[in-house]
């Protein structure tokens, strides 16, 4: 591994990616930094990823993972950050600007770059940084959380089809009307409710439902945002089982044992697909179709709350994953 480390335990600082959004946020990007936390001995302070060029500081010590980045002119990070890139995955509608012959110096630096996805890491390599994939960094999160369900645990759907069209999305506007009515999703709304009622239908556990999508500015402190992470990766360990379409609840309910099925709609767009695509037979599967039925990756005439996530092909990047940031944050090269 690249890059200088302070072989003092004592004087080392340790920073933790936050996020800054004007609308709204996912808190999939928390629960990201969570599983980057569980391997730091203390968090002396959040670090705005859009930010990290400001910092000016003390040696700080950074596991850079996740999503990279709305504000590609912000780009590289201070050099008072000591990064550690895994699971790390860029924009590619801003590669081209993260990537400038002085930009990716910056990353030969530090490579090889630990990648979330085959995507990132094809990119980085066609601009000759060395890199490999790591796969996502919530795989490890069975170091903090397990599946600990009890008789009443109820089966979750979290955000399961959140992108599919309904009364609010297609009438928020005028523009949002005439775009859905052009588009079809007009004619769409009510599908997303059918088909969970076909696919839940004979399940007698108790059903609840809970979202990653929030109010910037109802919880605009960091604090606030890593509380309600925390509780989401706490419903994840009791329930019975998680239905979802978010890749980062789905992958954490690997990590921790829960039983999950991940309801995929092949109208998402390419550049989606090619950010998930790889961790997809990872899960107990769902595809939407476009006329609204589906098909399973599954025995369909097995009880859902009886289905267990399909094999353990995750664990060798997890154990890989577990090692470097163990090494990282003790300072060892």
């Amino acid at each position: 591994m690249a890059g200088r480390f302070c072989r003092n335990k004592g004087s080392m600082k340790y920073g933790l990616l936050s996020y800054e959004f004007k609308r709204h946020f996912n808190v999939g990007d928390y629960v990201q930094s969570i599983a980057a936390r569980q391997f730091l001995p203390q968090v002396d302070r959040f670090l705005n990823r859009e930010k990290l060029h400001g910092y000016r500081g003390e040696k700080i010590r950074l596991i850079m993972n996740g999503w990279f980045m709305f504000h590609p002119e912000n780009w590289p990070p201070s050099p008072d950050i000591e990064p550690l890139f895994v699971a790390f995955h860029i924009n590619p509608k801003h590669a081209d600007a993260m990537l400038s012959p002085r930009k990716a110096d910056y990353l030969r630096r530090f490579a090889p770059i630990g990648c979330r996805d085959e995507q990132s890491r094809a990119v980085l390599e066609a601009h000759g940084i060395p890199a490999w994939n790591s796969g996502c960094l919530t795989l490890t999160l069975h170091r903090s959380y397990r599946w600990s369900p009890t008789p009443d645990s109820p089966v979750l759907l979290a955000d399961a089809l959140f992108k599919a069209p309904t009364l609010r999305s297609c009438f928020k506007s005028p523009n949002a009307f005439v775009k859905s009515l052009k588009n079809g999703r007009l004619f769409r709304i009510g599908r997303r409710r059918a088909l969970l009622n076909r696919l839940l239908a004979g399940v007698g556990q108790r059903k609840e439902e809970c979202t990653c999508d929030y109010p910037s500015n109802a919880f605009p402190a960091p604090e606030a945002r890593f509380k309600l992470a925390e509780q989401l990766l706490e419903r994840l360990a009791r329930a019975r089982l998680v239905i979802t379409s978010r890749i980062h609840v789905a992958l954490p309910c690997i990590a921790m044992g829960t039983p999950v099925i991940f309801v995929d709609s092949d109208l998402a767009k390419k550049s989606e697909r090619a950010r998930i695509e790889e961790f997809l037979p990872l899960f107990n599967l769902v595809t939407v179709r476009p006329d609204g039925s589906y098909v399973t990756s599954f025995d369909p005439a097995t009880p859902l709350c009886e289905l267990r996530n399909p094999g353990d092909a995750w664990r060798k990047k997890a154990e890989k994953l577990t090692a470097l940031c163990t090494r990282f944050a003790a300072g060892q090269p």
